[in-house]
């Protein structure tokens, strides 16, 4: 007879089964475009130090925009500085602003031949050349900050750009009431001649640059004037010994005089108003 074992008195366990460990939950880095999930975002809870830093959740997009801005102080000028960018940016473009000083040149031998053929004898006549010559001057130097702005905004002026007529009416409003102020102040012992000159130096930025009006782009120039005056003052000195050598050297320094003076003070123009200034033969179109 077979034997059946018998029973123990213990009942056989079924086997135990255990879910699998959950992996903890990590971040995916967001695809490009999209925003930061909300776990990224620090912890209003949870305290900081120096040694344990909260997470870094700085928008990219605002370091890359601040990134390309242009390394310039802005509303601080330094004369240094300007002059430093002006020979920068005359080398960088030579060729245009050679030609824009010969331009100069022939406005100048023009001139010289008509009072040699001329001869003006009577007062109302010199007067009346002095006040074309004036003019003259003022409507070259607008061609030449024409260009300054142009290379101040990234683009390399060619030759006929620096001779773009728009503007043209507010430009010869401008240019006249300063050379009409410059002669009322120059018959007055000098002095008032080269105040207002000093005033009236951004007057032409800011009618090509902000199209203001005649009076208005001579009021914004008085303020910008004699709200850095110290730096301006230093500037326009450095500018004035500038063209005085060019001068001395039988005229051919100015080929370099001229577009040093023009450069550094469309860069002053540009530093105090917080304007646009792009490095010397960067961004060029």
């Amino acid at each position: 007879m077979d034997e059946t074992p018998e029973p123990t008195g213990e009942t056989s366990k079924a086997p135990e089964f255990h879910e699998p460990a959950t992996p903890p939950k990590q971040d995916i880095p967001p695809e490009p475009g999209q925003t930061a999930p909300l776990s990224a975002a620090p912890d209003a809870t949870q305290s900081y130090s120096s040694a344990n830093p909260p997470p870094n959740t700085t928008d990219h997009t605002i370091q890359s925009r601040e990134a390309e801005e242009p390394d310039i102080e802005g509303g601080l000028l330094r004369p240094g500085l300007a002059l430093d960018y002006a020979f920068q940016a005359f080398a960088a473009n030579r060729g245009a602003w050679l030609t824009a000083a010969a331009f100069g040149f022939l406005v100048h031998a023009f001139f010289v031949l008509l009072v040699w053929m001329l001869r003006p004898s009577s007062i109302v006549a010199v007067v009346l050349l002095l006040l074309a010559m004036a003019a003259a001057v003022l409507l070259y130097l607008t061609a030449l900050t024409r260009g300054a702005l142009d290379e101040l905004d990234g683009r390399r002026p060619r030759f006929g750009q620096f001779l773009n007529r728009s503007n043209t009416g507010t430009v010869v409003a401008t240019a006249a009431l300063i050379v009409a102020l410059s002669a009322i102040g120059w018959t007055l012992c000098v002095v008032p001649g080269i105040v207002v000159g000093l005033l009236s130096m951004f007057a032409l930025h800011f009618v090509i640059d902000h199209q203001d009006g005649a009076t208005e782009a001579i009021l914004s120039s008085c303020r910008l004037v004699l709200a850095n005056l110290v730096p301006l003052l230093i500037l326009a000195f450095t500018n004035t010994v500038l063209l005085l050598i060019g001068v001395l050297t039988c005229g051919l320094g100015l080929f370099l005089a001229l577009p040093v003076s023009a450069l550094s003070a469309a860069y002053a123009y540009r530093t105090l108003t917080y304007g646009r200034v792009t490095h010397p033969g960067e961004q060029w179109s």
